[in-house]
């Protein structure tokens, strides 16, 4: 049995109607009747990622406004959180912008903004970016409703795009530039994540997954003397391996089909030395 997300499960307990149409072209005169007989004043739309049919958005006074989590123009698209990662961008935030046939390009009403860490990754970010809105997004739409807000036209010289998350992206070569390699894994966080297949030796063919130590400023990251793919140093919780340019520092590995092990209880099983290649 499928449970009801937390937007279902609040409108259930407070007894306000909800609609979930498995396509809103086919659906569309059913969800317009369903607006007339409910009318309200504009409509909210929050990670929905479908075209709105025109006669939906102008169902309402003030018609339709979108948070979107960018800003805007800036990463338009599907992934905006996982893409403001993997450009490795220090502020990203909400926008909130008008409704129109062309998707994340109306007007914008309101910015919020958000810091981004070095550390952060696709699950953090994701909740500073919740936290954001939960303080200052209702605020912001109290004043869309009573027309304080003034529409800015986006510049569309400026306009970037987050496309939707290709499953390959995951894989990596050691060959990257080691800020590549971090920036994917922030992205792609733990899950799906990233990881490395072996090409050659006796795990040939087998896949390995990389889990970073994020808590290391990558300033700190050491420069590679080794070739690509080679261990060049071991510490205690650390593992660091050559990239293009300076070295990976990894807290986790985990091979496919096992679970993830912290790099100790990893080097117990497997008898790595600095100088040895993972390739």
């Amino acid at each position: 049995k499928l449970l009801p997300c937390a937007v279902k499960q609040y409108a259930i307990e407070n007894n306000i109607p909800t609609l979930e149409p498995k396509s809103l072209k086919q659906e569309n005169e059913s969800i317009y009747r369903f607006m007339q007989e409910k009318p309200v004043l504009f409509h909210v739309v929050l990670a929905y990622g479908k075209i709105i049919p025109l006669e939906l958005i102008e169902s309402a006074p003030k018609k339709a406004v979108n948070w979107h989590a960018s800003l805007l123009p800036k990463l338009r698209g599907a992934a905006p959180i996982e893409y403001a990662l993997l450009q490795d961008l220090s502020e990203t935030g909400w926008s909130l912008q008008q409704i129109t046939q062309k998707l994340d390009a109306g007007d914008v009403y309101k910015t919020l903004k958000v810091s981004i860490h070095y550390s952060d990754t696709r699950d953090s970010l994701a909740e500073k970016l919740i936290q954001c809105l939960e303080k200052e997004g209702a605020n912001a739409l109290v004043e869309y409703a009573n027309g304080n807000l003034k529409p800015s036209p986006q510049k569309e010289e400026e306009a970037t795009y987050s496309h939707k998350i290709n499953p390959e992206m995951s894989a990596i070569s050691w060959e990257m530039p080691a800020q590549e390699i971090r920036n994917r894994a922030r992205a792609l966080s733990e899950k799906p994540g990233i990881f490395i297949r072996f090409q050659q030796g006796k795990y040939a063919g087998k896949k390995l997954k990389l889990f970073l130590k994020f808590s290391i400023p990558p300033d700190d990251w050491e420069q590679a003397k080794l070739p690509a793919g080679s261990i060049q140093k071991i510490e205690k919780d650390v593992l660091w391996v050559c990239a293009r340019d300076a070295c990976i520092p990894l807290e986790k590995l985990q091979w496919e089909g096992k679970k993830a092990l912290l790099i100790a209880d990893f080097l117990n099983g497997y008898s790595f030395q600095p100088g040895d290649t993972l390739i």
